[in-house]
């Protein structure tokens, strides 16, 4: 197929590249990450900041150019529609996982005009200038990120347990303890092509491949791993803080001394990232979720993303009024995966999941509920 590359905003100067994908729904919480990359930027560097729509209102696209408001500053919306093809992608997606994510695999494609680009998820709150993480040397590596905590520390506490890891059974990964959380990467564009294009047919994407020949629990994230598992610059775990750390005990064998040291002085994390599907404008359960609504206050679209986030927290009331129910169909549907087998057994494995994230939900926002709604921002 055609690519329409993208060229660089600032065609005679140096910038710091960033690139974003989002959708309609997500495009409220992407104005807050992007006010506090700008927020925390310096009028010595020119930033580059292109988004990758997918069905985005002229309304929605307005809102995020408006963030732009010096000269040094580049905002760009995309139409993700137009620039590849997406319906072989589109309905690929797992739990609180948009395929809108999924537009980081054609990065190689779509940039081929830039030097170097740092791909960043939404579900961010920057604390220092991005200028410092694009000036990281790479090394001779086609990218830079960060060990993904959460994720090697399950696989610690299985391997001490004796059980088999998703990391080394599944993935196969060789080091296993090289996997990296993809929502913040730093992408030597010129070397991550050639790997991902090793034949230099730009239609020939690796990444898309693997993407479609397995059926991985965290789809392009595993993807990127598998690819770029004895290829990838370890940077500063600063750079990539994950907030669902904070509840770990500081005497926990299996997380690192880093993420120790981050939970007890949270000022020397540069970003801060809130996975999982429990994020700050869903529920607030830690002390990392203060940040995100501190710059949240200063978005166009913060009405919008207080209505959501008291929506939200009545569904989880409700939840927790019918969780008996709950746990009914919970049951009904573990029953029904141990008994099937092939798609059936899948698609019953993700109800499971489903019924029993949602009692999980309701039982942490009902522990939280007790807090003052001005104490949650």
């Amino acid at each position: 197929m055609e690519y329409k590359k993208i060229a660089p905003a600032f065609l005679d100067k140096e910038a710091v590249a960033v690139v974003f994908a989002t959708d309609n729904q997500y495009a409220m919480f992407l104005e807050v990450v992007l006010y506090s990359l700008i927020a925390n930027s310096t009028t010595k560097n020119n930033y580059d900041i292109n988004i990758l729509g997918f069905h985005l209102s002229n309304e929605t696209i307005n809102k995020l150019q408006s963030l732009a408001m010096t000269s040094n500053v580049s905002i760009r919306v995309f139409d993700g529609n137009e620039l590849i093809e997406v319906s072989g992608i589109k309905n690929i997606s797992a739990g609180h996982v948009s395929f809108v994510s999924l537009f980081r695999l054609y990065i190689s494609s779509l940039f081929k005009d830039y030097e170097k680009i740092i791909y960043l998820d939404i579900d961010l709150c920057i604390k220092a200038d991005i200028a410092q993480l694009y000036n990281i040397d790479l090394e001779g590596k086609p990218i830079g990120a960060v060990l993904d905590e959460t994720i090697l520390a399950t696989t610690k506490q299985r391997e001490h347990d004796n059980k088999s890891t998703y990391l080394a059974k599944i993935l196969k990964l060789n080091p296993p303890y090289n996997y990296f959380n993809a929502g913040v990467i730093l992408i030597d564009l010129k070397k991550f092509y050639e790997v991902v294009h090793p034949t230099g047919d730009i239609n020939q994407n690796i990444l898309i491949d693997e993407l479609f020949t397995h059926d991985y629990d965290y789809i392009d994230q595993d993807v990127l791993n598998v690819i770029f598992n004895d290829k990838v610059k370890l940077i500063d775990p600063s750079w990539n803080f994950e907030s669902t750390i904070e509840g770990s005990s500081l005497d926990n064998p299996f997380i690192s001394d880093d993420a120790k040291k981050f939970i007890q002085d949270p000022n020397i994390i540069k970003i801060i990232h809130y996975i999982t599907r429990r994020k700050p404008w869903v529920m607030r359960y830690n002390k990392f979720d203060a940040y995100w609504w501190n710059v949240a206050k200063n978005v166009p679209s913060y009405n919008e993303i207080e209505a959501f986030f008291s929506a939200n927290a009545k569904i989880l009331e409700q939840d927790y009024k019918i969780k008996f129910k709950l746990k009914i169909l919970y049951r009904f549907y573990s029953m029904l995966s141990a008994l099937t087998i092939g798609k059936s057994r899948k698609r019953f494995h993700n109800l499971k999941r489903k019924y029993k994230n949602r009692i999980k939900d309701a039982d942490l926002f009902h522990g939280f509920k007790k807090i003052r709604t001005e104490d949650l921002r």
